[in-house]
């Protein structure tokens, strides 16, 4: 009778890196079992160890915090000799100002507008001094370019462009931050099923589980009709001991009471 297969590993720790199974006939329900738990318990660890890296890793992209953001910068000028004109964002407008208007003129037009919290204006409007507007809040962020309504100018006509687009290095860290902390959670996930693969091959801890079916398949389980048969001697068993319990508890209770050794 030929002998199976053991396809035993010659080294330790080169079992780990081995793809055979050992004794592949034998032991299939613990090992499948214990292999089912393994990876289970691998799997909750692997999602935790995500959900803490993605709170610590770089958390609030600390480690971009010493580089500089970079801000919106637009720059609106206007050639025009007289009249006003209005500023706009999206579907707001601000209210009218003058074509000559200082900064600080232009800047409180701007804040009127919905969601410009924080911003520096400076220069005069002109084509040689434009007005230089620096977006603090919103600011790290690519913001659609202002527009000019110079409808009631007069002898000339607004202009409007981007001098620095910003950008939001915060997101980007927080992003590729979650992308590593997954990577790390799968890679360790799937280094762990390895793992727990090549354990319940491990000769030992395998002639240990065969042996642990053999000895499970000796055994003389029930039928389900003894089962069903047992199962209803314990729960009247157990009813019967707590009626007899409670029967106790009041007779004793009342007798206390009645010869005034427990107060009523």
């Amino acid at each position: 009778m030929a002998k199976e297969k053991t396809d035993a590993p010659r080294g330790g720790i080169l079992h780990f890196v081995r793809f055979g199974l050992y004794k592949r006939n034998q032991g299939r329900i613990t090992r499948q079992v214990s292999f089912a738990v393994l990876a289970i318990v691998i799997g909750l660890a692997s999602w935790k160890l995500y959900q803490t890296l993605s709170a610590r890793i770089v958390p609030g992209a600390t480690w971009l915090s010493s580089l500089n953001t970079t801000l919106e910068v637009q720059s609106a000028y206007t050639t025009a000799t007289g009249g006003t004109l209005t500023f706009g964002f999206r579907d707001e407008a601000t209210s009218a100002v003058q074509f000559d208007a200082s900064a600080t003129e232009v800047k409180a037009a701007l804040l009127t507008i919905n969601g410009f919290n924080d911003l520096e204006v400076v220069g005069s409007g002109t084509e040689t001094a434009p007005w230089k507007i620096t977006f603090n809040d919103p600011g790290n962020a690519d913001l659609a370019e202002l527009t000019i309504d110079g409808a009631a100018l007069t002898g000339g006509e607004p202009y409007v462009a981007t001098l620095s687009d910003g950008t939001n290095l915060v997101e980007a860290a927080d992003f590729y931050s979650s992308l590593l902390a997954f990577g790390i959670g799968l890679s360790t996930f799937l280094l762990g099923v390895f793992i727990s693969y090549r354990v319940v091959n491990l000769p030992r801890f395998a002639d240990f589980l065969i042996s642990v079916e053999a000895e499970m398949n000796k055994v003389s389980w029930p039928s389900q009709g003894e089962l069903f048969r047992s199962s209803i001697v314990v729960i009247v068993v157990i009813f019967f001991l707590a009626l007899t319990l409670f029967v106790y508890d009041v007779t004793w209770s009342s007798l206390f009471k009645a010869f005034g050794i427990s107060p009523s």
